[in-house]
């Protein structure tokens, strides 16, 4: 394979950076990091003036949960090539899901004015659009993706997401079935989104057979679980909710939201101390809001 024959090369010629790029990002794409991230960080000892490592790098840095030091290397790659358009995207969704809106929008529209028939940056900007409130820009933006690249499962989701926002439930829809049949590995979480814009419209039916769906898909999706504990605690039937807020707690223990959920949803069922452990989990984790107070208020007497 191409990682047996990176290594008989990289024995014979043991200064090629590009080779270490190269296994490098045949590691990342078996999901070891580790190994990826050394060959390119031995590819930078070579060549530390190398775009295309550093990029990779802040790829792999970030796969591995590490946001800050791939925007460094992100940021020193566009430092010596500045024009690169996916360079820029990365960027950009690096600072959109940091926060950093304003620098993200930034490095959206300079990727658009570089390259105006780029799908992705019309996506990415897209996104961030919705975030800050401007549906009808993010809107046009992802009907600009699409009519560019109508094969781009980013775009649809991004211009569903606007659409729930704008409550054009059925436009959703319509566009997270797009995703699930251009992108496998988003289908679970297009079919779970999908299933609460069926709820809205009051198609419960028809959200429940879209949990069930995405869990067969993915059994460990957690947000799945979560989303149909909603659907089913604001349909009466708690106890099932409570099982489906119990999964997600089990699959992302620390995610404060599943906490808040199956709390208030104890407090509600007269489980008070199980109650105080998922608010006060919540709060740990930096949730300060008046209600999981005043919830936990109400655990505690």
């Amino acid at each position: 394979g191409a990682i047996a024959d990176l290594t008989t090369l990289l024995e014979r010629f043991p200064d090629d950076a590009r080779a270490y790029c190269n296994r490098a990002l045949a590691y990342a794409s078996l999901g070891r990091l580790e190994e990826a991230r050394a060959d390119l960080d031995r590819a930078l000892d070579l060549a530390p003036e190398s775009p295309e490592s550093l990029y990779n790098r802040g790829l792999v840095r970030r796969a591995a949960g590490d946001p800050a030091g791939a925007l460094e290397d992100l940021d020193r790659a566009l430092e010596l090539e500045p024009d690169s358009v996916t360079t820029l995207i990365e960027r950009a969704e690096l600072r959109w899901t940091g926060g950093a809106l304003d620098a993200a929008r930034e490095d959206a529209d300079r990727a658009i004015g570089l390259e105006p028939t780029y799908a992705p940056a019309w996506t990415i900007r897209a996104q961030i659009r919705a975030v800050t409130g401007d549906l009808a820009g993010a809107l046009e933006d992802a009907g600009r993706a699409i009519e560019l690249d109508p094969s781009l499962p980013g775009a649809y989701s991004a211009r569903a997401v606007a659409r729930v926002q704008s409550n054009d439930f059925r436009g959703a829809i319509e566009d997270f079935q797009r995703v699930v049949e251009l992108d496998p590995d988003q289908a679970a979480s297009a079919l779970s989104n999908r299933a609460r814009c069926r709820a809205m419209l009051g198609d419960l039916e028809g959200a429940l057979a879209d949990f069930a769906r995405a869990l067969e898909i993915d059994p460990r999706h957690s947000f799945t679980y979560a989303n149909r504990g909603m659907i089913r605690r604001d349909a009466g039937d708690l106890r099932e909710a409570l099982a489906d807020f119990d999964r997600a707690v089990d699959l992302e223990p620390d995610e404060p939201d599943y906490r808040i959920d199956r709390g208030l949803l104890r407090l509600r069922l007269g489980d008070a101390p199980g109650a105080r452990e998922d608010l006060d989990r919540a709060i740990e984790r930096g949730v300060r809001t008046a209600e999981v107070h005043h919830a936990r208020g109400l655990a505690r007497k």
